[in-house]
Formats: C-alpha cells, sequence, structure tokens
C-alpha cells in the first residue's frame, strides 16, 4: 500500500471513529501518521495497540476501538454498539428563579457559549470529510469553548483550598516565633525565661512562614482536550474564585490570557485558544516571553495537556528547561495518563517528562483533589 492509499485509508477510519463518538482531530490523526512510520504496517496487533492509544480517551472507547479498528482493516464484521443520542437540551431558567448558593463560583463557570450546531441539510459524511479535509493544519476547525454549567460547585472550590492551603512555596514577609528559625528572637527568649527563674534555657527563633503559592494554570484548547475543557475552566474558576495571586491561559495555536474574563464573570468568546491544532512550546515560549512578572520562585505552574503536539520537541523540551528554573514546581497533568496501560509516547509528552516535578492523570475533581498530596511528596 503506497502512501497516498494508507493516507486516504485512515481519513476513512478517522470519519468511522468520529461517527462512533471519538475525538479524531489533526492531532490525533498526526501522531498516528507517525507511529505507523515507526512501527511499520506489518504487523497490525501492534499498530492497533499503538493506535488504541492515541485515539482512545476513556475505558470505554478503549474497549470499542479494537472493534472498529478490526472491522475497517481487517474486514471483520463490526458489532460496535450504536452511538447514544444526545440528551435533551437543558431546559431555561424561568425569570425569579432561585440562584445557586455559590454564586461567584457559578456567574465564573456559565461563561462559554454552546458548540455552533451543523447545517441540518449537510450529510454527517459529508461534515466528517469536511473536517478531515484540513486535517493538518494547526489552524484548522478552530472551535468555541465548551459550554459550562452550574454543578459540583462547592467541590471544585474544596479542591482549590486544598491545592492553596496544602501547598507551600516561598516565605511571607512577616514573621511568627518558634523553637526553630533563622534569627533568635532575644524578646520572646527572656519572656520565656521569666517561667525559668530568668535562666534562658530555651531559646526562641524568628522565621519566614512558608505561604500559599502564587500558581498560573495553562488549559490545552485543542480539539483532543474537548471532553476535559469543561473539567479545567471550572477548577481554573475555582482556583481564581478563593485567590487574587492565580494566572489563566489557554492555548491551541495561539496563547490566550483569561485572568480578566474569569475574574469579571464575563463570558469566553471563541478565539485562537480553542479548537485546532496544539503547539505547546511555542505557547511556552510566550509565556516565557510576556508573563515573566507571573513567573517566581512561589509560582506553582500547572500544565493541563495530554501532550499531543504538533510543534517541535525540541522546543518544548528547551523552554520547559527554562521554565523550571524560574518556577518553584512544574506540574503536568494529563488526561490519558489514568488510562489503563498509557504510557508517554507522544513525542511531545516524552519531551517534556524530564523537565517536571509531578506527572500524574486527571478524569474528575477526585484526582483534583489528591493533587496537593502528589505535590508535597516532590517538594520533600
Amino acid at each position: 500500500m503506497n502512501g497516498t492509499m494508507f493516507l486516504g485509508e485512515l481519513t476513512a477510519f478517522c470519519a468511522q471513529l468520529r461517527r462512533a463518538g471519538f475525538t479524531a482531530g489533526p492531532a490525533e490523526l498526526a501522531d498516528a501518521l507517525r507511529s505507523a512510520d515507526a512501527l511499520g504496517l506489518l504487523d497490525a496487533a501492534v499498530l492497533e495497540r499503538a493506535w488504541n492509544l492515541i485515539f482512545s480517551q476513556t475505558r470505554e472507547q478503549a474497549a470499542q476501538f479494537p472493534i472498529l479498528f478490526r472491522a475497517h482493516f481487517l474486514n471483520l464484521p463490526d458489532v460496535s454498539p450504536p452511538r447514544p443520542e444526545p440528551p435533551p437540551p437543558e431546559k431555561s431558567a424561568e425569570p425569579g428563579e432561585p440562584t445557586e448558593p455559590e454564586e461567584v463560583l457559578a456567574n465564573q463557570q456559565e461563561l462559554a457559549g454552546g458548540q455552533a450546531q451543523p447545517d441540518q441539510g449537510r450529510d454527517e459524511a459529508d461534515t466528517d470529510a469536511h473536517l478531515l479535509q484540513t486535517r493538518l493544519s494547526p489552524h484548522a476547525g478552530q472551535g468555541a469553548p465548551p459550554a459550562l454549567v452550574r454543578d459540583e460547585a462547592a467541590a471544585y472550590l474544596e479542591a482549590a483550598r486544598a491545592l492553596l492551603r496544602g501547598v507551600r512555596l516561598g516565605r511571607s514577609r512577616r514573621f511568627v516565633v518558634g523553637e526553630r528559625g533563622v534569627w533568635v528572637d532575644l524578646r520572646a527568649t527572656l519572656q520565656a525565661a521569666r517561667r525559668t527563674g530568668g535562666e534562658p534555657l530555651k531559646l526562641r527563633y524568628r522565621r519566614p512562614p512558608p505561604r500559599p503559592p502564587r500558581v498560573v494554570l495553562l488549559l490545552d484548547g485543542s480539539r483532543s482536550m474537548a471532553p476535559h475543557a469543561a473539567l479545567l475552566l471550572r477548577y481554573a474558576a475555582a482556583l481564581i474564585a478563593r485567590s487574587r495571586k492565580v494566572e489563566v491561559y489557554s492555548f491551541s495555536t495561539a496563547l490566550t490570557r483569561l485572568t480578566p474574563l474569569l475574574r469579571a464573570g464575563q463570558r469566553i468568546e471563541s478565539n485562537q485558544g480553542w479548537g485546532g491544532g496544539t503547539r505547546i512550546g511555542e505557547n511556552l515560549a510566550r509565556l516565557l516571553a510576556s508573563g515573566r512578572a507571573h513567573l517566581r520562585p512561589d509560582t506553582l505552574l500547572l500544565i493541563l495537556s495530554d501532550g499531543l503536539d504538533t510543534g517541535e520537541p525540541e522546543q518544548l523540551a528547551q523552554t520547559l528547561k527554562k521554565l523550571r528554573g524560574r518556577v518553584g514546581e512544574v506540574v503536568w497533568l494529563n488526561p490519558l495518563a489514568g488510562q489503563i496501560g498509557y504510557q508517554p509516547l507522544a513525542r511531545g509528552m516524552a519531551a517534556a517528562l524530564p523537565h517536571l516535578d509531578v506527572f500524574a492523570g486527571v478524569d474528575g475533581v477526585g484526582d483534583l483533589l489528591a493533587l496537593p498530596g502528589r505535590v508535597r511528596r516532590a517538594l520533600r
């Protein structure tokens, strides 16, 4: 099979995956082509396992993928379950309806408009062909941010509180007195000596206590991260509601600062920070150039991305190394890392791993609640 025939077969397979509910966008197609070039086409079982890691984002998809792969490439019968019907639209709130208890966070989380509906007259196969037509363009298929709903606000606020209270980076300008420290506190030592007959048996020290970190949050807004975008935005809104020292950016082919919009409770409109391809290294370089004021030794840099990058891995590695020298900790949360059998084989993820303090999976608010413990272990 020549290259043109193989590309056509893979494009048709991606269209089939999209009809089955998979996210088979430009980044996944590019990674599939690179893996086929590296592994070859002789062993279908090896290629099936590699592509399963690329295209599947949930356990259900991982179980369904072999059936679709064999039905398309090995001409076995397709017995995959039908795609579920989309849920009915939510009922709009009537005037005068009571608001949710967490009004501040709820207002911040109701920021993005819904996805645009396709034309009713267009056939589904034509839609898939149109989406895959510019599959390798980094600017293809620019999309809208996800629609957020008012739910689980308390859980996300608790996850944000746990991170800000459980992680300490840097020192406060105020001093506390204790039995250990940097400087001897003469007044506190003499006051303690009154209890031992005037003998200063125990010295008292002054020290600057550790303080909550600054947080810089980078949200991957590419198409491959669309199923997880609402989770990430809710967490970002909760962090901003808890602290004034939080900066939030989204990126795909461009870097967009979301902090003013989230803090003011404004809507996040369609822009280059959502949809299309992913240029992680280029956007980290933009952050390094324009966001230096927020990159300090007491900064916790949180990157939420699947690591599927269409940029150069060398640029990603070099920029992450520079960022690691400026901030206190670098944490990368990958939604794919929680899947059974996941290995960071994508070029971008493999290039980033040596420069990370914490690499973990994130699939829900429970993983966000466990994040402070992971960071504390890294600090030790």
